[in-house]
């Protein structure tokens, strides 16, 4: 056995927090079941479901629960899975358990179908929900979407007693009815008080989000106008710079001009001693 991710699809706690309020809303066992397996079709549509609750009446202390069957189910896989939940290690089906097949080869690309074990407890009940034949891919956690989807049926089943040898569905004790739809309308009112929180927590995220969005806009446009006050500085700097170059050019210019002018005067009176020297 194994809990490894199966798939890579998760289920968000809105789609599992509606898949129980619809479990609780339908006004019977029969149809809560119908409601459920329909819940899990969708989910995984595995090729087999099947229900055993404990019941010391039933074969080798287990009866098949015949609501909650889908496909064909004989009596050497039903055996098989007593065998398997009763050779299963002390509290290792406390919660939903991954059940690889045998087949399935180590690092193998071909994936075989996988199957689920589901714990069923309230009240007096103790049973498990087997899936079979579950392909790939399928959600991540579908073992405990199915544990939380199907509570109220489980409280339901609760107030129900193992039918007659015959095998006619469980019938209803009566004097916990009450109790039982006080149970189930609790539930069904944590649901939907649980997708109104869901939903408030949503708009508070995307609120959040558009605050967020805003603020950063505001300083995408504070950004903005600082860097242009910085190229329209940078463009002042350079136009200054390049006048400044201007003006040490011909500054030089006219210090050649003034050096070639002092030269010129420096050479004046030798040239007039030359000329006014006596012929020898």
């Amino acid at each position: 056995m194994s809990e490894e991710s199966a798939g890579k699809r998760l289920l968000s706690v809105e789609e599992i927090a509606a898949a129980a309020a619809a479990v609780a809303s339908m006004p019977d066992f029969e149809k809560m079941a119908r409601r459920l397996l329909d819940q899990i079709q969708e989910w995984a549509a595995p090729s087999v479901v099947a229900c055993l609750r404990k019941d010391q009446g039933g074969d080798q202390g287990w009866r098949m629960v015949p609501e909650l069957v889908l496909g064909t189910v004989t009596p050497a896989f039903e055996r098989s899975i007593i065998r398997l939940i009763e050779e299963a290690a002390p509290a290792s089906l406390e919660k939903p358990v991954l059940v690889r097949p045998q087949d399935e080869m180590p690092g193998s690309q071909v994936k075989v179908r996988d199957n689920w074990i589901v714990p069923c407890r309230a009240g007096n009940v103790i049973g498990y929900l087997f899936m079979r034949g579950i392909g790939h891919p399928y959600p991540v956690n579908l073992g405990q979407a199915v544990e939380l989807a199907s509570q109220a049926l489980w409280f339901r089943l609760s107030a129900l007693r193992p039918g007659a040898e015959d095998g006619r569905s469980p019938s209803v004790a009566r004097g916990d009815l009450t109790h039982l739809d006080a149970l189930v309308s609790n539930l069904q009112g944590v649901s939907e008080s649980l997708m109104v929180k869901l939903r408030d927590e949503r708009e508070r995220i995307r609120s959040e989000g558009d605050q967020q969005a805003a603020a950063l806009r505001e300083r995408d446009a504070e950004v903005a106008a600082e860097r242009a006050r910085l190229l329209d500085r940078v463009e002042q700097l350079t136009a200054r710079i390049s006048a400044l170059e201007g003006e040490k050019a011909a500054s030089l210019r006219e210090n050649e001009t003034l050096k070639s002018r002092v030269e010129e005067l420096s050479r004046r009176p030798e040239v007039a001693a030359a000329e006014s020297a006596p012929a020898e």
